[in-house]
This record gives C-alpha cells, sequence and structure tokens, in this order.
C-alpha cells in the first residue's frame, strides 16, 4: 500500500530518486565545483560589504520587527555568518524562525537566500506569509499546492530561482521552503542545485522540527534522513541549521550524525523547552473507547455562545478516529450551537483550500475545537489555544511536548495541555523494563501498581484523585528508550515537569504558576470525563445457520439506506451496516424487542442512534419462519465463538488495534473532494450523526438552515453547494475509516 507523503510533489520521478540514493558519491563527483567562491553569487568578494557587528544586526531586527532579539538568537544568526553549523535547543514560541530570517539583515548577504527545510504543507505556508509579513522578506514554498517542482513551475513559475544571471540577482525570494523529497528530488537537483549562480546563492540550509530527521529518517520518510546530502550540491562550508523543541540527547545525536554536522566543529545552543506558562495533566482513559466520555470537558456544561468553548487542539493520530470524537463533541453542544461548524477536523489528507479556511477561522475563534493530526502539530502560529488534548498515548515523549506547545503562544496568555492515556499504561513496571531476570507482575499486583501510579486519578468525581506519601514515587527515567521517559512522565507521583527537565536537560528558569495535576490538583476538576454511563451487556445468544433469506433483506435494507442519506458518500453501503452484522442478525432467531436488539449490537454499532428505530422495523416486520432455526454445526459454533464473524463498521470507533495509518500529503485512496473556494463562508456545518447530512441534493432552504449561523464572510457560493462540498470532505474521512478498518482487515482474512 503506498502512501503520499507531504510535500512529495507529483512530478517527481522514483526512479531517478533511487539512483541518486544508491549512488550519491557518484553524483557528487560529477558535478564540478564553482570556481568562484561560495560567497561570491553575484558579485565579487572584494566589494561585498563586511559582516555586521551581532550588537548593530540585532538593532536592525528590531526595527524591522518591533522587539528586541533574544540572546540565542542573536547567537545563531551570528554562527551562520561566520559559516559555522548551527544547532538550536528552544522551546516552542521561543522565535526559532527569527533564526532563519536574521541573517538575511545583513548587508553582507545581499542577493544571498536560505534553504529552509519544513515537514509539512500547512506549515511550509504558513511561514511563507510570516517571512512576508513578519520580516519583510520574499518567500515561496515549493510544494504540490503550487506545483511542487515540476519542471514547468522550476522554469517558469519559479524561473527567478535559476537560470540567468540578472534574474539570480534580481529576485526577490529571500527563503525557499521545501520538504526533503522536493530537496533530494532529481528534478531539484537537476533544476535547482546544479545550477552554479544558484548554489553560490545559498546562505545556509536550515532544518526545521528537525527531531524528525531521527524520528522519520530511519522508515517513515526516509528522505529526512539523507538532507546530509545536500552538502555534495553546495559550497564548503555552507552552514547547516537544525532547530528543534524537542531535542534529548540521543536524539541530538542522531541528527547530527544524519546531517553530518561535526560533533567538535558547530555551535550548539540549548534553552531548553520548559514552557511555564502551560500546565501539564495526565490521567487515564475513564470511559469506554465508544462513549468519548473522555471529551466531555473540553465543552463546558455552561456554554451558551462560541466563546464559552475554550479554544481547543484535540490530537487524534488516527485519522480515521477523528469522526465519531467530533460526532461526541457536538452532541455536548447546546440546541443554538450545534451544526454551526464550530467543532472541525483538520488533517493532511484534506485540501489545502479547506485547511487555509480552517486555520483562519480557528484563529479568528469561529471554530473552536480542531479534531487534527500532526498537519496541526507542527510550528503551525495559533496564537489563541488555551486547550491542547492527546488522544491515547503518542509513541515519543517529544509527540507530546510538541503538541502541548501549540497551547498559550500568545503573550501573557496560559494554557492547558491534557494527555488521556489508555488505563494498561499504569501497569507497565517500567522500573524493571530491561533487567534481566526481572519477575513480571501477576494480575493482581499489576492492579496495585496502577492505582499507586494514580490510573484512578481525574475519574468522574474525584473520590481518587489524592495521592499517599507512601505513593509519591519517581518512577526511574530512561532517557535511551524509544519513548524517552513516556511512560516515566505518565507513571510519575511526584513532579510532571521535572520528568521533562531531566529528559531534556532543560533548566528551570521561571516557576510555573500552575505546574502539573500533581502539584496543583485542583487541575483535575477542569479535564474529569462526562457522567459515566450504564454499560450494557452485549446479549449472549446462540447462532446458527445463516438464514439467506433475511440477509437478503438486510442487504437491501442497508443499500436503501445508503442510496437515501449518503448518496455522494465515498464509502460503501456496507458501512451503514456491515456484513458481520449481517451474518450475526441473520443467524439467531427473531428477537422479540428493540430492547434485545440494542443489547445485540448496539455497542459494536456506530449507527445505531440514526437508524437503530428503521433496522429494528425492519427486522421486526419480517416473518418468524425466516429466521434461523437451527443450531450450528460444532466446528462452525466454535468459529463463531472466536470471533471469527467481523463485526467491525465504519462507525464504531471500537476498532481496539487500529491501522495506524499516517496520510501527510494526500491519502491514497479515490478522491471527490472539491476545492473549496477562497469566496466561501468562514464556517461549515458539522456533522451530526443524529441528523440526516446535507447532500448535493439538499433543497436551498434545507441548506440554508444547515449553514453556519456564525459565518463572517459574505457566501458568493449558494448555499446548497457549500454544504455538499463540505459533505464531501466529510465523506472521504469516513471512507478512510472504512478502507483501512473493515475493508482491509475483511479481505486479508
Amino acid at each position: 500500500m503506498s502512501i503520499c507523503y507531504t510535500s512529495l510533489p507529483l512530478t517527481i520521478d522514483t526512479d531517478s530518486m533511487t539512483s541518486l540514493k544508491s549512488k550519491p558519491k557518484k553524483a557528487s563527483a560529477q558535478r564540478k565545483r564553482p570556481k568562484h567562491s561560495h560567497d561570491t553569487p553575484t558579485v565579487q568578494a572584494e566589494s561585498r560589504p563586511e559582516v555586521l557587528a551581532i550588537e548593530t544586526l540585532g538593532e536592525i531586527i528590531k526595527a524591522k520587527v518591533g522587539y528586541p532579539l533574544r540572546d540565542f538568537q542573536l547567537r545563531a544568526i551570528e554562527a551562520q555568518l561566520k559559516r559555522k553549523d548551527v544547532v538550536v535547543h528552544a522551546g516552542t514560541g521561543t522565535g526559532k524562525t527569527t533564526i532563519a530570517a536574521g541573517p538575511l539583515f545583513d548587508p553582507s548577504t545581499a542577493g544571498m537566500l536560505t534553504l529552509m527545510v519544513s515537514p509539512l504543507i500547512a506549515l511550509q505556508n504558513e511561514q511563507v506569509e510570516t517571512f512576508k509579513k513578519k520580516f519583510g522578506l520574499g518567500a515561496i514554498a515549493l510544494n504540490s499546492s503550487n506545483g511542487g517542482c515540476s519542471i514547468s513551475v522550476l522554469r517558469v513559475s519559479n524561473s527567478q530561482l535559476i537560470n540567468t544571471h540578472d534574474a539570480l540577482r534580481n529576485t526577490k525570494a529571500r527563503i525557499v521552503l521545501v520538504s526533503p523529497e522536493v530537496l533530494l528530488s532529481k528534478d531539484f537537483i537537476d533544476e535547482v542545485l546544479r545550477d552554479k549562480g544558484f548554489a553560490r546563492r545559498v546562505l545556509s540550509v536550515v532544518v526545521d522540527e528537525a527531531h524528525v530527521v531521527s524520528h522519520w529518517g530511519a522508515s517513515f520518510r526516509k528522505q529526512y534522513g539523507e538532507l546530509g546530502m545536500i552538502r555534495a550540491f553546495l559550497p564548503p562550508k555552507t552552514p547547516l541549521v537544525a532547530m528543534s523543541a524537542t531535542f534529548p540527547p540521543r536524539v541530538r545525536g542522531d541528527v547530527l550524525r544524519r546531517l553530518d554536522i561535526s560533533l567538535v566543529d558547530h555551535i550548539s545552543i540549548d534553552i531548553g523547552n520548559d514552557r511555564s506558562m502551560v500546565a501539564l495533566a495526565v490521567r487515564s482513559i475513564h470511559g469506554t473507547i465508544v462513549s468519548h466520555t473522555d471529551f466531555d470537558f473540553t465543552v463546558p456544561n455552561s456554554a451558551t455562545s462560541p466563546k464559552d468553548i475554550p479554544s481547543t487542539m484535540l490530537f487524534s493520530d488516527s485519522v480515521m478516529g477523528s469522526a465519531p470524537i467530533i460526532d461526541h463533541l457536538e452532541e455536548l453542544l447546546p440546541e443554538n450551537l450545534k451544526s454551526t461548524g464550530l467543532i472541525r477536523p483538520f488533517s493532511a489528507g484534506l485540501t489545502n483550500e479547506y485547511r487555509e479556511i480552517l486555520l483562519r477561522d480557528f484563529k479568528a475563534g469561529v471554530v473552536r475545537i480542531l479534531v487534527c493530526t500532526d498537519a496541526a502539530g507542527m510550528g503551525c502560529d495559533i496564537p489563541n489555544v488555551e486547550v491542547v488534548v492527546q488522544w491515547k498515548l503518542p509513541d515519543k515523549l517529544s509527540t507530546f511536548i510538541q503538541r502541548a506547545g501549540r497551547a498559550a503562544r500568545a503573550e501573557g496568555t496560559k494554557g492547558l495541555a491534557v494527555l488521556l492515556v489508555e488505563r494498561s499504561a499504569y501497569g507497565i513496571d517500567i522500573n524493571n523494563v530491561g533487567i534481566k531476570g526481572a519477575k513480571a507482575l501477576t494480575k493482581k499486583e499489576k492492579k496495585v501498581y496502577a492505582a499507586r501510579c494514580g490510573v484512578e486519578r481525574g475519574a468522574y468525581g474525584g473520590k481518587s484523585d489524592a495521592i499517599s506519601p507512601e505513593d509519591q514515587t519517581e518512577p526511574r527515567i530512561n532517557t535511551d528508550a524509544d519513548d524517552e521517559g513516556l511512560l516515566a512522565f505518565v507513571q510519575t507521583q511526584k513532579c510532571r515537569r521535572r520528568v521533562v527537565t531531566a529528559v531534556f536537560a532543560n533548566t528551570i528558569t521561571e516557576q510555573a504558576q500552575l505546574c502539573c495535576d500533581i502539584c496543583n490538583p485542583e487541575i483535575l476538576d477542569r479535564i474529569r470525563p462526562g457522567k459515566p454511563t450504564k454499560k450494557t451487556r452485549q446479549a449472549a445468544v446462540k447462532q446458527g445457520e445463516l438464514s439467506t433469506e433475511v440477509q437478503t433483506k438486510l442487504r437491501a435494507w442497508r443499500t436503501l439506506i445508503h442510496e437515501r442519506d449518503h448518496g455522494l458518500a465515498l464509502f460503501p453501503s456496507s458501512g451503514i451496516l456491515s456484513d458481520g452484522h449481517i451474518t450475526l442478525l441473520s443467524s439467531i432467531p427473531k428477537l422479540g424487542s428493540k430492547v434485545e436488539l440494542e443489547k445485540l449490537i448496539a455497542g459494536k454499532w456506530g449507527w445505531w442512534a440514526t437508524y437503530g428505530d428503521s433496522l429494528w422495523e425492519h427486522l421486526s416486520a419480517l416473518d418468524s419462519s425466516v429466521f434461523s432455526l437451527k443450531p450450528l454445526a460444532r466446528k462452525a459454533a466454535d468459529s463463531a465463538q472466536a470471533g471469527e464473524v467481523l463485526t467491525l463498521s465504519i462507525m464504531t470507533g471500537t476498532i481496539e488495534a487500529e491501522a495506524m495509518v499516517v496520510v501527510e500529503e494526500q491519502a491514497t485512496l479515490p478522491s471527490t473532494s472539491t476545492s473549496l473556494p477562497a469566496s466561501m463562508p468562514s464556517t461549515s456545518t458539522s456533522p451530526n450523526t443524529t441528523q440526516q447530512q446535507p447532500t448535493i441534493s439538499a433543497t436551498p432552504a434545507q441548506a440554508s438552515q444547515a449553514a453556519p449561523v456564525a459565518a463572517q464572510t459574505p457566501a458568493v457560493q449558494t448555499a446548497t453547494d457549500y454544504a455538499a462540498a463540505y459533505q464531501q470532505e466529510y465523506d472521504r474521512a469516513r471512507y478512510a475509516h472504512w478502507y483501512y478498518n473493515v475493508y482491509l482487515p475483511s479481505v486479508s482474512r
């Protein structure tokens, strides 16, 4: 299964890239080094101005941006002007972008530019605007949203970058943003890097979010691990700058190796990543996965207007799992706020136009909750975020710290970062992990250990929030572990910020007013789950031989529902009622009541609230004689009891082992999504599982009722077109859910 990664242009010749990667030395040898010095792209070295004193340059930049630069920024800028590699570890929101822009204000860099490697399209496009508006520097992003690095784009649209001496000298672009896939593609190497004039113009190469060089470079996006190749195409001593908010020692060492940065001849700047304005909180998932009641705190019971809902980014590592979360949060809204677009999905699989409109509305406060993936988790500067929620344990502590860094980026604001983790995370004795001969905990011992680590803290009612002195333990922190101390962060009963400080070697310079849920237990009152729902046990029922007549009737029913309510959807009719559910209902005697049907499938069928009544009416209308009456043969019965019947459904949200597919550039699925016009309203309808979804066949009056009440931009398109466009985006996410969680598991059996 192929996955289209972020910023991977459609015109890349993968065969050529393979050839390039397999013979890097040959490619380097064939290229003739330019005869001119690297710092003479358009003028002779003798006429180039001297580098300004860093204090003087700092004043020039201050006059431009309106505030004085911090010491670490000045040091990183000065290092680039001295042709030194730089490694910067600084927290989110501390101004690392200034490090890329700063050297370009020095007169000695006139006519030069910076190549900036950035992982995500959304981040690249936002950084272009930042460089233009904040620093007054021309910037372009070479990604698939503007044509990637196709030959036509490089030779025409971006001709100022290549070919002629005059164009190179007069170009206004001082920052070129690219992904590693673009930077190391054959097109970019042949059309740009091999141009001698362009290579001499490169002041430095800045790798933003450089921790992903280590995290992704080995498997997910291998070009990140090969970025050191860029040195073969640039003049000697061209500075390379690696910046990240999460550089634990092990990751930092790996990044230095992969980027070919000398261990002894580089400038290291480390101010840590502690953000005292963001409180940290961890608690277990107390509700069931399918109920999503653990998110109830994000929508206050007292909310009557959009501003009553804190601006929240809710991260789910599964793109397919976002839709059920949105459905649940929509149900929590008061009637006057439902279907007004306050809660929206955000992932890289959605169109660029959609994401740009959505980020604009989120910054403006029109959208209040984003249910998102890493497409919004890296670098995007959204100053008004109050709460960040991570759903389930991420792979590394760095991931959570990066996402927590989205909160409280505006000056003088405070934020909260919440990690909701599986209860099983509390039952792993990390003090014995990796110790030879260590005895595994028994089931009873795991329960006791989990209780000591706070598995019941933060529950509804708060009966188990207190920590006894004997339970105030601090587990062993293994910074060399793949999770970077994440389990220690979860299980500690002393101070969570202390764990972060130990992992990232931070120096605490400012005491946090609200530190964490352990130091400040009152934080737990802000993040409690909703009231527990009474658990409905699935009815035990004996399955008999399959009734083909019932099977046929149920398939006809789901086809009718699919064509009537989801005619534009990309998922098939099995997304309404799965084959597994049909098999179950076709192999049992006729049920006596709707309550029996609810007990049987409601917990595993996400459409129950929407279509439960219709399904019961359809089943109850069938004659008892058509239902299964004969018992299964023993072998078949054993297979059914073993759980071989597929019971997955597109809306369940109950998949325990989800296919963790990261879709960054575009989902590798058939796409019928339409680009949202720039003239479109600010918000759109948010799907609601208890209501029929808007479709393109809706009347203007119906669509107008579903249109956002908080829309700020006049609608040029009809409300019907707008509802349909959003429906297609939403259905695409639904289809992804069905494809990876229903279809693929079924065909692999």
